[in-house]
Formats: C-alpha cells, sequence, structure tokens
C-alpha cells in the first residue's frame, strides 16, 4: 500500500546485498514480474549512476536520503524517467523534495522508514508536491501488516502531539539477533497489545503471528501529529546533557536545515577538556559556498530554538561524508580547527587585550586567541560568558553580559570596556559592633517567645567513616573565615 510494484516497473538494484533495501529492490521486481537491473559497478559515481538510470529507463528507485540529496543537486535531470522515487535510511531535505518536485513533477517521492529489524521499511509518507520546505517530511503511516505503537516509558501509548519511542510489530519483524540473545531480549519485547492465548494458537499455523507477539525497541523518538502521520524528531540515543540541559541533537539538525541557504546539516557533540560545545556542520547552497553563514546562522536559530541548543561552531563542507550504506558518517566529520592561521592572527598590544587574551585561552582551551577573533566561533556560550567576565572583574576589568555579546571581538570588547582599581579587601579576623542588617531587624521585630531557640536544620548522612579531629578543625576553620558566624545578639534600651 506504500508503492505500486508491476510488471511493467524497471527497478535499479543499487544497495548492497548485505544491506535490507537490496531485498525491496530484488524481491519487489522478482516477486512481480518486473525488471531488476543491476549496476555495473559496486561503487559507481554519481554520473554513472545517472547514466544507467536514462539507459535502462529505471521506473522505481530507492536511494539512501544522502545519496538522494547528491543526486537532487548533481543529476537531477537524470531523475526525469523515475516515476517512483523512494527515499529513507535518514532525513529527508524538504528543499531537496521540492526541488526534484518541482522539476519533475511526474516522480512520486516516498519518504521511506524503517530499521533493518523490521526488513527494510516499517512506514512510509508520499510527498505531496506543496509540502512546504520550512516542515520536516514525517515518516507517514505503518504499512500493510506491520503495526506501530508510540509509547511512553511504561508502555502506554501516548496522545497525539506528544513524542514517544516507536514499537514496531508485525510480518516484516526479524526474530532477533544471531548468536546474541541478551540483546535480542532487550529490544524484541513481548507485544502487550496482543492477547497471549490468541497468539499461541495462531503461531502453531503461521510464524507471522509469532513475530506479531513481539515489539522491537527502535530508539527512535516519534510523534503523531494532527493528521495521523508519524513525524521523526530524533533518536533517544542522541540526547546529550549540555551545560545541564537535555539537547536532542536531531531537533537542532532540522532547525538548522530550516535555513534557506542551507541543504544538509548534522550537529554532533565535541568533548574537549571537559567542556562540551555542540558542533554543526552544514552544507550551503552553491551560490553562497563562499560566504562565512556562522553569524547568518546563529541568528537565525536564535529565534527557532533556545540559546543552549545554538552550535558553539559552525563548520562549512562542500558535502557531507557518507558510508558505504551512504548514510552520513559521523565519524568522518573532520575535527574542528579553532586555530587562527598565522596570516590572520592578530596579537594583543595593551593590557586590557593581554589580560582578556589570556583569559579568553583559560576559560575556551584554546592554544591562542587573537584580538580579531570571535568568541562565539571560538566554541564561547553563555556559561563560559559568565566565566569570562567573573575572571576579567577579577582583573580590574568590568565587562558585562550585553557588552560581551554585542562586542565578540577582543578588539571590540577593549574599546567598550571600563578598568578599575583592585580594591585588597582585609582579610584578617573582624571584630567590633555592626548594626542590624534588615532581615534581621524583621526577626526579632516579631518578637519571639524564645528567639534563641529559631533554627533551622539541615541532616548530612556521609557513607564513609569521618575523622572527628578533621571534621572540628574544619568547622573551627569556617568560623574564622565567616565573620557572620561569629555574631553574638544582645538586647539593651535601645533594642538589640
Amino acid at each position: 500500500n506504500y508503492v505500486n510494484l508491476s510488471a511493467e516497473e524497471i527497478i535499479l538494484q543499487a544497495a548492497p546485498i548485505s544491506f535490507d533495501a537490496s531485498t525491496f529492490e530484488i524481491w519487489g521486481a522478482l516477486l512481480n514480474g518486473g525488471k531488476l537491473v543491476l549496476l555495473p559497478t559496486q561503487k559507481p559515481s554519481l554520473k554513472e549512476l545517472g547514466e544507467t538510470l536514462e539507459k535502462y529507463n529505471i521506473s522505481t528507485l530507492w536511494l539512501t536520503a544522502g545519496l538522494f540529496h547528491l543526486m537532487v543537486d548533481e543529476q537531477i535531470q537524470s531523475l526525469k524517467g523515475v516515476r517512483q522515487l523512494l527515499a529513507g535510511g535518514d532525513v529527508i531535505s524538504p528543499i531537496h523534495a521540492q526541488k526534484l518536485q518541482q522539476i519533475h513533477p511526474n516522480c512520486q517521492l516516498i519518504n521511506g522508514y524503517g530499521p533493518t529489524e523490521s526488513t527494510t521499511f516499517a512506514c512510509c509518507y508520499r510527498v505531496p508536491p506543496n509540502h512546504p520546505v520550512d516542515k520536516s517530511i514525517p515518516i507517514g503511516y505503518p504499512i500493510s501488516n506491520t503495526q506501530v505503537y508510540i509509547l511512553d516509558n511504561n508502555l502506554q501509548p501516548v496522545p497525539i502531539g506528544v513524542p514517544g519511542e516507536l514499537y514496531i510489530s508485525g510480518d516484516g519483524l526479524a526474530r532477533g539477533y544471531l548468536n546474541r540473545p541478551e540483546l535480542t531480549a532487550e529490544k524484541f519485547i513481548p507485544n502487550p497489545f496482543v492477547e497471549t492465548r490468541y497468539n499461541a494458537l495462531r503461531a502453531r499455523f503461521a510464524n507471522a503471528s509469532l513475530q506479531r507477539s513481539k515489539l522491537y525497541k527502535t530508539g527512535d523518538k516519534v510523534r503523531y501529529l494532527s493528521d495521523g502521520t508519524i513525524e521523526y524528531l530524533g533518536r533517544f540515543d542522541n540526547q546529550v546533557k549540555i551545560r545541564g540541559f537535555r539537547v536532542e541533537l536531531g531537533e537542532v539538525e532540522t532547525a538548522l536545515c530550516q535555513h534557506p541557504q542551507v541543504k544538509e546539516a548534522v550537529v554532533i557533540v565535541q568533548n574537549q577538556e571537559n567542556i562540551q560545545r555542540l558542533v554543526a556542520y552544514y552544507v550551503s547552497n552553491e551560490e553562497t559556498t563562499n560566504t562565512n553563514l556562522t553569524p547568518n546562522l546563529r541568528s537565525f536559530l536564535s529565534d527557532k530554538i533556545p540559546e543552549y541548543l545554538i552550535p558553539s561552531i559552525f563548520i562549512s563542507l562542500r558535502e557531507l561524508p557518507l558510508t558505504a550504506n551512504a548514510k552520513v558518517n559521523r565519524r568522518a566529520l573532520p575535527l574542528p580547527d579553532i586555530i587562527t592561521s598565522e596570516s590572520d592572527f592578530a596579537a594583543p598590544t595593551n593590557f586590557i587585550e593581554i589580560t582578556l587574551a589570556q583569559i579568553w585561552t583559560d576559560i575556551l582551551r584554546v592554544e591562542k586567541v587573537g584580538i580579531n577573533d570571535n568568541f562565539f566561533e571560538l566554541g564561547g556560550d553563555s556559561i563560559l560568558a559568565i566565566q569570562i567576565i567573573s575572571r576579567a572583574n577579577q582583573a580590574g576589568i568590568q565587562i558585562t553580559p550585553k557588552q560581551l555579546f554585542q562586542h565578540q571581538t577582543i578588539a571590540e570588547l577593549a574599546a567598550v570596556v571600563t578598568q578599575t582599581p583592585l580594591i585588597e579587601a582585609e582579610q584578617g579576623i573582624i571584630t567590633g559592633f555592626v548594626p542590624l542588617t534588615p532581615i534581621q531587624h524583621w526577626f526579632f521585630e516579631q518578637q519571639k517567645s524564645n528567639p534563641h531557640h529559631f533554627n533551622q536544620a539541615v541532616l548530612l548522612k556521609v557513607k564513609t567513616e569521618i575523622n572527628l579531629i578533621y571534621l572540628e578543625k574544619a568547622l573551627q576553620e569556617l568560623l574564622l573565615h565567616h565573620d557572620a558566624l561569629r555574631l553574638r545578639f544582645k538586647h539593651n534600651e535601645s533594642g538589640w
């Protein structure tokens, strides 16, 4: 019910034989009397792939999302004879979908979703010609003989619009992982929505019923849209924490791909010396390849997602690296190079610039900082900005958060900050009389009968054995360091 297969179809067998998509290509043709065309080479270039499509009049084609994007960009004319184009394995770019439909309106684009465990497809969505480019393309509905469930952590169905994990059941479900019983038990769980007695009876006659008794836990985060279609939101195991916030990388990628000058994007987390940064890799349109889009992208994202979701570093690539199965190869993405080249490096020249450069170097964990280097492009964020402001104030340089966000280089910042003399506060023990603070005035105005009995208690449980001598010394040092802990309140004729 998701694709038309008949004796008239000519299908290209482009997927590697070890890739589950090859089962669709091979059996989709042979079981329906169609024609199967084998690729002349195992790893064809885009030009060779395009020539094969035209030479053999391929009518039905399956491509991974990554390869689909490349074909639309480089070989879109070779797709003119394709009547059905299935793409999947990753998120499809709405911009590429629109481009294909505008140039080849007779080609039906189908977004095919399904992990290998469900045999190529579990859900499909026939993309309409008027699909807006600023909205993600849904994965659609479950195909025939397949059941899907969107469940919460308690395996309960979630309402429309509420994210949950996708579970799959049905005839296409695998039996498990070969020689990995523990992983099979973890991922293929009993289906609570099928009656055990009925299922056991049917299992005697058909393996399909046995497969319906299981649910495959995909780990994919999805939700129902108002029209009943399913929207893919990302992976649950792509959730990371940045500065205490949960970050869904797929959410950032989706927002970034909505920028009109971005064709594709991937976001990863970089861990460097206990500092976590979001790094965005993007492929821009041909006419903007020589333009630094970073300021524009950061401004664009600030209107769409919270500040903590905005990547610290943006890296422009000509194309995203792909695996042998034409999926985005995150491991092959180049490491962020935030070291300023010698030709562009401008050294600090005065006290303020030298001090700020040293602070930025320490906080941002970079080798060196020039006065024209951008704070955010070096990996800065709001939390690191707070640290820099604190260190600068300690050095006698007064900076406000607003100034740092408006003047993002040391050269610009040095022109607006103010210098204050360092004040060496008295660090010895303070004794004598002090006036009451406002809160202390309020407390004694309550005229409690036994004010000395007022207390706030907290109980601390320590799992390991405590050295009481060390504990007593630590408490004595606290009393000496914090003068307020040594306050004594006395009542006289004029009050407290």
